[in-house]
């Protein structure tokens, strides 16, 4: 096992040039406690998901859940961005050390969450719509012994109109992961982990 501090400035360039921009919308959540996250490919898709417990202000007067997932597809005229976030139910992510955490949520059944689908067409630019029909999102976490870190830093990343800023103040192990994202099954076990989130925050944006 190593630990380690890590200290770096990511900034990730844009997939694709942006075309049409008329507005930007934003969000903010707040991240202090149990969290979970994985990259993953499916089907010809690539995934992220992060469920964290959380608020959607500063400072955290009550205690949520928070989840917040991105998805990227090849089609065969451009490519579709799919971003969800919001709070769900605090039973729907259980994470109650840094050994284990599971997420069952179906996200069409909660309230307020936010679903948000960008397709990008060349010559076209981004069409995006809102209320995105989604499902059941089943993710069993394990933690492993490969790497244990202490992570503050500051990341950018650009994925299609989608824009993320995420500053991690966190506590983060290697992990193992299995489930479902949105129907289509899959297994990781290198870009899996879990933790514990000291003060961490993530601002959403898109362009549309």
């Amino acid at each position: 096992m190593r630990r380690a501090w890590v200290l770096p400035f990511v900034s990730a360039l844009c997939l694709f040039g942006m075309q049409g921009i008329l507005s930007a919308q934003t969000s903010t959540f707040h991240a202090s406690g149990e969290f979970a996250e994985v990259f993953g490919n499916v089907n010809g898709s690539s995934f992220d998901v992060f469920a964290a417990r959380g608020c959607i202000v500063s400072p955290c007067f009550t205690s949520n859940t928070i989840l917040v997932f991105n998805t990227f597809t090849l089609t065969p005229n451009g490519s579709t961005f799919i971003e969800g976030q919001g709070v769900i139910p605090d039973d729907a992510f259980t994470a109650d050390s840094p050994e284990h955490a599971m997420l069952n949520v179906d996200i069409s059944q909660v309230p307020g969450f936010q679903v948000t689908s960008c397709t990008f067409v060349p010559g076209s630019g981004f069409q995006c719509h809102s209320g995105v029909p989604v499902g059941v999102i089943q993710i069993e976490w394990r933690r492993t012994q490969a790497s244990s870190v202490t992570t503050m830093q500051e990341t950018h990343t650009t994925s299609g109109p989608f824009v993320t800023d995420f500053h991690q103040n966190q506590d983060r192990f290697s992990a193992a992961s299995s489930g479902t994202f949105l129907g289509n099954s899959f297994t990781d076990r290198s870009r899996s982990t879990i933790g514990t989130n000291k003060d961490t925050t993530i601002t959403l944006s898109w362009q549309n």
